[in-house]
């Protein structure tokens, strides 16, 4: 859970996954919503796959997908990842979605000590 009173930095979403033949070359994309599906992020987060299971990342620690965060988009209601694929004849297999949303606390004072 995030806290509302902090900043959201970025978002990460590691995929493992793969191609079920090696005919042709097939592509994984990830894409984001904070409004439980009405709205996903825009396409570009794409990548080449393979026959081998290969652990992918999108976005990261400073990566905020081309959109501002709140806290209340990460709800359970509010917040869903739709993976995208052109396999080109052949399936796409994912066997695992991890999500990580990078926060720090915003406000507060500077601190300092008093004079006695």
């Amino acid at each position: 859970m995030v806290p509302s009173s902090n900043q959201i930095t970025g978002v990460a979403v590691k995929l493992e996954a793969s191609q079920n033949v090696d005919s042709g070359i097939g592509f994984i994309g990830v894409e984001l919503s904070w409004n439980g599906g009405a709205t996903f992020t825009t396409s570009g987060k794409n990548t080449e796959t393979g026959v081998t299971d290969v652990v992918f990342t999108f976005g990261g620690q400073t990566d905020l997908w081309g959109r501002t965060w709140s806290a209340a988009d990460f709800s359970n209601a509010n917040f869903s990842v739709r993976i995208t694929g052109d396999s080109f004849g052949t399936t796409l297999q994912v066997d695992a979605i991890q999500v990580r949303v990078y926060h720090q606390a915003i406000g507060g004072s500077s601190g300092g000590g008093g004079a006695i």
